[in-house]
């Protein structure tokens, strides 16, 4: 196989990504795609950088912030089976 070229079976990591305009197609597609992929048994992990309305955690039902854990590590939290960090985490501390 060329550089080019892969097998379903060699692609361990895989990455996606889009350019968000301003409504709530793109952040409904992300977190179905997500959650579609996890339900098809990959490793999922969802970074939602909008700082215009972070509107992912809401959709995912994700209402807690990250963790630190003992080795001083950011835990995401999750659901559905799928890691979030957002930038609505931060959005709230900043706005108090």
């Amino acid at each position: 196989m060329g550089a080019a070229e892969s097998s379903a079976g060699d692609q361990s990591n895989c990455g996606g990504g889009q350019r968000q305009r301003r409504g709530r197609e793109n952040p409904t597609l992300s977190v179905n795609l997500a959650c579609s992929l996890k339900h098809l048994g990959q490793k999922v992990g969802l970074l939602d950088c909008d700082i215009y309305g972070p509107s992912i955690p809401l959709m995912m039902g994700i209402n807690q912030k990250p963790t630190i854990s003992e080795d001083d590590k950011m835990v995401p939290p999750s659901n559905h089976g799928v890691k979030l960090m957002s930038m609505g985490f931060c959005w709230k501390e900043i706005n108090r």
